[in-house]
């Protein structure tokens, strides 16, 4: 499928699940199918889908969608991980109503990494970005974590950037790497500041 300049929209109804390089979900896009996708923007569910599951996406596999791949879980309680195998965007936007969880190493090669959890910022049972012990996170541009009403859990975390990393929410983790190019930046300040808002924290224990 070849939209050009235009956009692609993938998504279920009904809450079903949708599973993008594993065949966990009950919407399955596979890795190859992913491949032979070519759009400007690519978004992958929406408000009436349920939980997604990301397994093993190389930057060949998405490389024909040229600007952003938006990962979309926001309907109530749904969440979406990323597991087993490490995936690659030329940029990404993960937006999920409860938690993201990421089990495996996440980059991007040509824009920001942005996940938020708890879009709505109403509870839910986890709200927070889960993030394994060991990953690390990559963005070529903006790395941008933020979870509305819960945190930032990981163990040995490492973040880099090429441009700004922004850690919006308190960040819990046993040992910490940030690498930014340009400023690191909790608040949305600029000027290489590095500020925590008003009730955040970064507690390496």
């Amino acid at each position: 499928v070849n939209s050009g300049t235009a956009n692609i929209t993938l998504k279920s109804s009904n809450g079903r699940s949708i599973s993008v390089g594993s065949d966990a979900g009950q919407f399955r896009i596979s890795s190859d199918e992913l491949e032979l996708l070519t759009a400007q923007n690519l978004y992958i569910g929406d408000g009436s889908t349920g939980s997604i599951i990301v397994d093993g996406i190389s930057s060949a596999n998405s490389a024909n969608i040229t600007d952003t791949v938006q990962l979309n879980a926001t309907a109530e309680g749904m969440s979406v991980t990323f597991e087993n195998a490490a995936s690659s965007f030329n940029t990404l936007e993960v937006v999920a109503d409860d938690q993201i969880a990421v089990e495996v190493d996440l980059s991007t090669t040509v824009g920001s990494l942005s996940l938020k959890a708890d879009n709505d910022g109403v509870a839910d049972v986890n709200d927070n970005i889960l993030i394994t012990s060991g990953v690390t996170l990559t963005a070529k541009e903006d790395l941008v974590l933020e979870a509305e009403l819960g945190d930032i859990q990981g163990g040995v975390l490492n973040l880099s950037s090429g441009n700004d990393t922004f850690i919006k929410d308190s960040l819990t983790t046993t040992a910490l790497d940030i690498h930014a190019d340009d400023d690191l930046v909790a608040d949305g300040a600029t000027g290489g500041v590095f500020n925590l808002i008003a009730g955040a924290t970064i507690d390496t224990g």
